[in-house]
């Protein structure tokens, strides 16, 4: 992949113009349906399937995750009706900054957001739990190919991608099962996402999960020590655990630990940190019952939009926390208290959308407990603005340095 990239950087490698075809958020970030009851009707995949690269996640790798035998007690009941609900193209690690040089690039990956999901009241919804699981990509001109003929193709039967804030795929809105020239759109998008994420790639993975007690409800994120030799998740006892567990804790900001909570009264959901370890504990100023002097408005709106702008913090340099709290607490806060402009916030950039949709930003702004960066609490999409952000970096990155725009 270095040498790939140090190539794309010289010129050496030649990728045709894109014309109309240029990426915008949506073809890079990619926000999948809920399942519908019958998960024969529309787009559904399973983490059980399996393409060229093997499954995408395997039951022996599901049963040995952090945190979930602590909320879900049928393991393999809960493997079989866990999907995907989003897919992410990250094009350069470890900073998406389409202003920095491809020679920074350490790798690229194609990460797709895993959830467990149950029926309530005849539908399919998602538990308030997620799987980020994350594949090494190899970003040649056969894969920019295949992402671009996907944009081509929902152009081709009515759909355009350019200019539309991110949401649930703008194909598969509405009743598209019902529409044989969407439903043709989403088994090529399945077949995509086979053909370039599985166990024989998979190098990491990281869980989230909601823990329901009294008054009280608690969100607990925690890495998860992975070998990519073995494609296995590692427990106590394994070889390598320790080692992996540690080079977790190391790529992460200095102190943070493992796993990390908060909770919040179960009424309101709306977050009271735990422990030591918020890496921007101003933040939670913003969800302060009288309105904060204008210092810490300033610290705290500071702090969020810091979080929220990668071209100025990694992930690895934050933690899980203040980077998932980060835009629920600011969008309540500028509804409630107004917004303040900092030289943190995220530039937009002409041409690729750096929005989300809008009743996606009024439910976040209202529901503190959408605290996924890209998936769904219960029927909820719950999009961050980091994730948008990201989505830009990498659309402009693909557009200038892949595609020669």
């Amino acid at each position: 992949m270095r040498v790939f990239a140090l190539a794309l950087a010289l010129g050496l490698v030649a990728f045709p113009a894109l014309g109309s075809g240029a990426f915008d958020t949506s073809d890079v970030s990619l926000l999948l349906p809920l399942p519908r009851a019958n998960a024969s009707e529309g787009i559904s995949l399973k983490i059980s399937e399996a393409g060229r690269l093997g499954e995408l996640f395997t039951q022996r790798n599901f049963e040995r995750l952090p945190l979930f035998p602590r909320v879900f007690r049928d393991l393999p009941a809960v493997y079989d009706n866990t999907y995907i609900t989003g897919v992410r193209i990250d094009a350069c690690v470890p900073r998406v900054d389409a202003e920095a040089s491809p020679k920074s690039c350490f790798l690229s990956l194609i990460r797709l957001v895993a959830q467990p999901t149950r029926m309530s009241g005849g539908k399919r919804i998602a538990e308030d739990a997620g799987i980020h699981l994350i594949y090494a990509l190899k970003l040649d001109e056969a894969f920019v190919a295949s992402l671009r003929q996907l944009k081509l193709d929902a152009e081709a039967i009515g759909v355009n991608t350019t200019g539309v804030a991110l949401g649930v795929h703008p194909v598969l809105r509405g009743d598209y099962w019902n529409d044989p020239a969407r439903m043709e759109w989403a088994r090529k998008l399945k077949a995509f996402i086979l053909r370039h994420a599985g166990t024989q790639a998979q190098i990491a993975a990281s869980v989230m999960v909601t823990h329901v007690g009294g008054a009280e409800v608690a969100w607990e994120w925690s890495k998860v020590p992975f070998d990519p030799k073995r494609h296995l998740i590692l427990v106590p006892g394994d070889e390598g655990f320790e080692i992996a567990r540690e080079a977790s804790r190391i790529a992460t900001v200095e102190g943070a630990p493992f796993s990390q909570s908060f909770i919040a009264a179960r009424g309101k959901r709306t977050g009271v940190v735990v422990g030591k370890s918020l890496k921007a504990p101003e933040v939670a100023r913003l969800l302060d019952d009288a309105p904060p002097s204008p210092a810490d408005a300033k610290a705290a709106y500071e702090q969020a939009h810091f979080l929220e702008n990668p071209k100025l913090v990694t992930i690895p340099e934050a933690d899980c926390v203040s980077c998932h709290v980060a835009t629920p607490y600011r969008l309540f806060a500028e509804a409630k208290w107004g917004a303040v402009e900092t030289a943190n916030r995220f530039a937009p950039v002409k041409g690729i959308t750096p929005s989300m949709e809008a009743p996606i930003l009024q439910s976040m702004a209202r529901d503190l407990y959408l605290v996924l960066n890209f998936g769904y609490v219960f029927e909820k999409p719950s999009v961050s603005q980091r994730t948008v952000n990201e989505s830009v970096e990498v659309a402009r990155f693909l557009n200038r340095f892949v595609a020669g725009r």
